[in-house]
């Protein structure tokens, strides 16, 4: 669409109350509405300031001004309307339209504001360096990974470091972190080994019996393997909801913290009560909640997820938080992205920044929406923060965390 806009200088003796009234819309010749049309005017506007009438007018893309007044002067009752609008106006009605209207130059368009932002917006975005710091990789088996049933046929295939590049190809990731799919150490060998021979994956969270008593002697195993960074553990899936306060479970975090490993936090929000009393338990080491708990966003859940997560940030400041699994909290068919903005929009405020990593939770994630969509969206929340803050979110928290080095 185009825009012009033009003024005409007028009598100082102008009978204007007979101008205004001859162009509203019961008075108005409709042939010069019809030829108006015709070549290509969108709309018009005239205003009135001293001695001055200003015209706005849209047109198509595709609007010559040269050529199409002329055209437009041979519409029928044109030439009449001219005349008679010209008497008022002051001006030769055999004028042309150009001689008669002069130019007003634009000053300022927020329309052209808005897209050079987000233009530059799109720059920074296509610059940004990305750490998705929550993905799965696979061979799938069924026998395997139980929890894929039949209604989530997508993710029974492969999933190998090829895939993950074709999907995150495009949004500048420079480095991942795999996260364990199932409660083995086979697997959490296989993904040592598929990071070590990928450029792209720069970290492990795999899986290991806390509650062992060989554990201490499995972690000097596993520190020959620099890539592996911490460890993880599907306490949701745990009959016993107090699994997670089990002694022998926290003396085996406590011993990822003497080993310098990390620890993945994945629960659902009704766990967040006995999460509480695990920190408090745990000396303060490097801890981080996937997926923000899982709160119950199908029943807006609220009140006592958004209570446990205040706690924590502001009790327990060695705590960090994924946004991750967001939509698959959702409806899969038709995924509620404002609602899921309330909930991420909470958890920026509550730790900050400093302290919120993005992850995909890819391939998981195609159970509800794409790797673009997912990215896109934590970008678009992102929009109104300091270039600092979003760098965080999406490269530094991550990288320091899980001591990745780029």
């Amino acid at each position: 669409m185009k825009f012009f806009c033009k003024y005409l200088k007028i009598e100082r003796n102008t009978n204007l109350t007979e101008y205004i009234k001859i162009h509203q819309p019961e008075n108005m010749w409709p042939e010069i509405v019809k030829g108006m049309e015709d070549v290509g005017i969108l709309g018009m506007e005239l205003y009135h300031v001293e001695n001055m009438i200003i015209m706005t007018m849209r047109t198509t893309d595709s609007f010559c001004a040269d050529r199409d007044l002329s055209l437009l002067a041979s519409k029928p009752r044109q030439s009449e309307w001219e005349a008679y609008v010209s008497s008022f106006q002051g001006v030769d009605a055999d004028a042309s339209a150009k001689a008669k209207w002069t130019e007003i130059p634009e000053i300022y368009s927020m329309e052209k504001c808005q897209k050079y932002l987000e233009k530059q917006k799109q720059n920074i975005n296509n610059k940004l360096k990305v750490i998705d710091s929550h993905h799965h990789l696979w061979e799938f088996n069924q026998s395997e990974f139980p929890w894929i049933d039949n209604e989530m046929s997508v993710l029974k295939n492969n999933f190998y470091p090829n895939d993950l590049k074709n999907v995150t190809q495009e949004h500048n990731v420079v480095g991942s972190v795999v996260v364990q799919a199932r409660q083995s150490l086979d697997e959490t060998l296989w993904l040592i080994n598929q990071a070590e021979q990928d450029e792209l994956i720069k970290g492990v969270v795999g899986w290991i019996d806390l509650k062992s008593p060989q554990l201490e002697k499995q972690l000097q195993f596993f520190k020959k393997f620099k890539v592996l960074k911490g460890f993880r553990h599907v306490i949701h899936d745990e009959p016993d909801i107090d699994f997670m306060i089990d002694q022998k479970f926290v003396d085996g975090i406590k011993l990822l913290a003497k080993y310098d490993y990390t620890y993945d936090i994945l629960i659902k929000s009704y766990h967040l009560e006995n999460t509480i009393k695990l920190l408090h338990k745990l000396p303060p080491m490097k801890l981080v909640i996937n997926h923000i708990a899982k709160p119950n966003m199908l029943e807006n859940e609220w009140e006592s997820w958004a209570n446990h997560i205040s706690y924590i940030s502001k009790n327990f400041p060695h705590v960090f938080c994924k946004l991750s699994g967001l939509a698959t909290e959702e409806n899969h068919q038709n995924v509620d992205w404002a609602n899921i903005e309330r909930y991420s929009n909470f958890i920026l405020e509550t730790f900050t920044p400093s302290k919120v990593m993005f992850g995909s939770d890819w391939p998981v994630c195609m159970l509800a929406t794409t790797y673009d969509e997912h990215i896109y969206f934590i970008q678009k929340i992102c929009d109104s923060f300091i270039q600092t803050d979003i760098e965080n979110i999406f490269f530094n928290v991550s990288k320091d965390f899980y001591g990745i080095e780029i």
